[in-house]
């Protein structure tokens, strides 16, 4: 599924364009909707259900999840691996309804991870570095709504976070260096 506007088209349209391509599914029920892979950049979701739904490698970052039902969403898998989550507008969200087991690291950090595009060229160190701060957005945001959601959070949860919060932060540090220092 593709809604809105690409990657690329996002980065280069104002707010208000944006906001018009914007996927619009405030309210929606989606029990067991299979968005594996799907482009829902600042999709507008507000107080829809995902009951179950299946979100692996989603592209979720700048989207409204204020009030969704996470409860049994899967966000992660081997084939698709895992949603893209940065500068995700969570408001009032229980985070502690989705699945946490099989994700190991954030999608945003998986994608900053990689050395190539998925084209299979190199990757600028510009485009690195927005990555991996991409990466750190999205593992302070979950990790804060985590903490603000659950009242114990799940300790695997918690300290895989915070790990990789701390992994993410170190290598942007390298990675911001070695661009200032070429």
């Amino acid at each position: 599924m593709r809604g809105g506007l690409a990657i690329g088209e996002w980065r280069n349209a104002t707010e208000e364009q944006r906001n018009m391509a914007a996927v619009r599914m405030q309210k929606s029920r989606l029990y067991k909707a299979q968005l594996q892979g799907a482009i829902l950049l600042g999709a507008q979701m507000q107080k829809a259900s995902l009951f179950m739904a299946q979100l692996q490698g989603a592209i979720l970052c700048e989207a409204q999840l204020d009030g969704v039902n996470l409860i049994a969403t899967t966000l992660s898998d081997e084939k698709y691996g895992t949603a893209l989550l940065a500068d995700i507008r969570w408001g009032e969200i229980n985070l502690a309804a989705v699945d946490w087991t099989p994700v190991k690291m954030l999608g945003d950090e998986c994608k900053a991870r990689q050395q190539k595009t998925s084209d299979g060229t190199m990757k600028y160190e510009g485009t690195r570095i927005n990555e991996f701060q991409a990466a750190v957005r999205a593992n302070r945001l979950v990790t804060l709504v985590a903490s603000r959601t659950w009242i114990s959070a799940p300790a695997e949860y918690s300290l895989v976070s915070g790990y990789y919060l701390w992994v993410c932060d170190s290598l942007l540090c390298v990675w911001a260096s070695l661009a200032l220092s070429a």
